[in-house]
């Protein structure tokens, strides 16, 4: 199985806030406005990648949020690893032997995310509930970022989990829990002789090191491992996505 297994959000599809110009392909809808786009050019070459090779869709979002993007009005990836690589979803149904892997791999780690949801609760900069992923990881938002991600930083146990910020979202993760360590399990799992990655944050880094073509911003710093082929590209330039599926096509199939 040749496989191209990416981040979803500021990787393929984009925010209705982020300009990426006018010739757009809607992505998601949530409560009836159009939050999510591709480019028109993306949504074409996905089409085209999706027929000579395996899609995995990778993304720390949970299930119930990667279930409203719609990638083609013809066909939907037949596997997708949601909620950081916790869940497996085969033909749009949550793997029951997946997750139940993923809680064990977590289990180390649960009373420190026990100790970051009771911190979360009362953290005064919060502004929205406190939130356990798919049984897997606690997400919040907050609007004094920097303060809240001190605080969790002092007091839980780093060996067990991160704390990572992305604008005003807040999570705890279990250390084990990341989308390299999803993509070992995938290989593992099924017959992956190739497999091509793209991220545009720290939470790719795994997903990329796991690969053996990987795209990323150039502002991400990913250095590339031995061994493989890296496509450091320059979002100043062109949008991630349609360079990425461009140089899959071109160079790959």
């Amino acid at each position: 199985m040749r496989v191209f297994a990416s981040d979803l959000d500021n990787t393929l599809i984009y925010s209705y806030r982020r300009p990426i110009g006018k010739d757009t392909v809607l992505a998601e809808r949530y409560e009836g406005r159009e939050v999510s786009f591709m480019t028109k050019r993306s949504h074409e070459m996905l089409d085209q990648i999706y027929h000579k090779m395996t899609f995995i869709p990778v993304s720390t979002r949970s299930v119930q949020q990667y279930r409203r993007i719609q990638f083609h009005e013809k066909w939907e990836p037949s596997l997708a690893l949601v909620s950081n690589g916790g869940t497996l979803l085969v033909d749009g149904k949550e793997d029951k032997e997946w997750k139940s892997g993923s809680l064990v791999l977590i289990r180390p780690a649960q009373e420190q995310l026990e100790m970051a949801r009771q911190l979360l609760e009362q953290d005064e900069a919060r502004t929205l509930d406190v939130r356990m992923v798919d049984d897997l990881f606690v997400f919040t938002k907050s609007d004094r970022v920097p303060d809240t991600v001190a605080r969790l930083r002092d007091k839980l146990d780093l060996s067990q989990v991160e704390v990572w910020e992305n604008g005003s979202k807040v999570y705890v993760i279990p250390l084990a829990l990341n989308k390299g360590e999803a993509v070992r399990r995938l290989k593992e799992r099924f017959q992956v002789d190739f497999v091509a990655s793209a991220g545009d944050s720290l939470f790719d880094i795994p997903l990329l090191q796991q690969a053996d073509v990987a795209f990323s911003p150039s502002d991400l710093c990913y250095p590339g491992r031995v061994g493989q082929t890296h496509f450091p590209i320059d979002t100043t330039e062109t949008i991630f996505s349609d360079a990425i599926l461009e140089k899959l096509l071109q160079c790959y199939l």
